[in-house]
């Protein structure tokens, strides 16, 4: 039966809409309701700031941590933006960066090295494709662009592990792709962390974070559509 991508689609929403209302319901309980408050949240962070930021095994738990996270799939944002709020933005980023690339470039090699016969079909599958002659024959250029448009989404680091590109290309590309998206979350989590009223939102420092936030966000979906967009050299069907 062949694939239906307007089906899995329908399929994808409704379980992403499932999960909500069963979130949505869970917490809707008294008993959750009581415990999972705003205070019980600040309490929480209080305590992975207090663990974080011990000296010498704070960042070191950071690190170990933010690795771990990406090598199981876990969205590597999810430290950036706590990286941000717990340290100050050199420390943050310095930790984020190298945990950032440790993780990415471990995920590749398990890929390359050790699932690649699981991982090639599902990349042939994925919107990816396309893109298997660039980031093979460019790769550190391709490796930047993919980092600076699709973040350290999952799927990235292994879909790219079932190309040939090489190792070197990956971790060049890598590296200076996460630089600059990584300073420029962290710098605008930072900023609007600081925001304590409405009247905050309106601060010239804010309002330059959102407008950047919006350019950036309408660059990488240009540049996200332009390079999945199927290369023209693919034959066209006759009628």
């Amino acid at each position: 039966m062949p694939d239906n991508p307007a089906r899995k689609n329908k399929i994808k929403a409704m379980a992403f809409a499932v999960i909500v209302l069963i979130c949505l319901g869970i917490y809707s309980l008294p008993q959750v309701r009581e415990t999972i408050t705003l205070e019980w949240v600040n309490a929480q962070f209080a305590v992975v700031d207090q663990a974080l930021n011990r000296p010498v095994w704070g960042p070191v738990l950071y690190l170990a941590v933010a690795i771990v996270l990406i090598i199981v799939q876990i969205p590597g944002l999810i430290m950036v933006f706590v990286g941000a709020m717990v340290y100050d933005l050199w420390t943050a980023f310095i930790l984020c960066w190298v945990a950032s690339n440790i993780g990415t470039v471990a995920t590749f090699l398990i890929a390359r090295y050790f699932l690649h016969d699981y991982v090639a079909p599902k990349f042939e599958a994925s919107r990816l494709a396309p893109l298997k002659s660039r980031i093979e024959d460019d790769g550190i250029l391709m490796m930047c662009l993919l980092r600076l448009v699709l973040a350290m989404i999952p799927p990235v680091n292994w879909m790219v592990g079932a190309t040939r590109i090489k190792v070197r290309d990956y971790v060049i590309g890598n590296a200076l792709g996460l630089f600059p998206l990584i300073l420029a979350l962290q710098f605008a989590t930072q900023q609007l962390t600081e925001i304590r009223s409405p009247r905050d939102v309106f601060q010239p420092s804010t309002v330059a974070v959102l407008l950047g936030m919006a350019v950036l966000l309408g660059v990488v979906m240009v540049v996200k559509n332009r390079l999945v967009k199927p290369t023209s050299s693919e034959p066209e069907s006759q009628p």
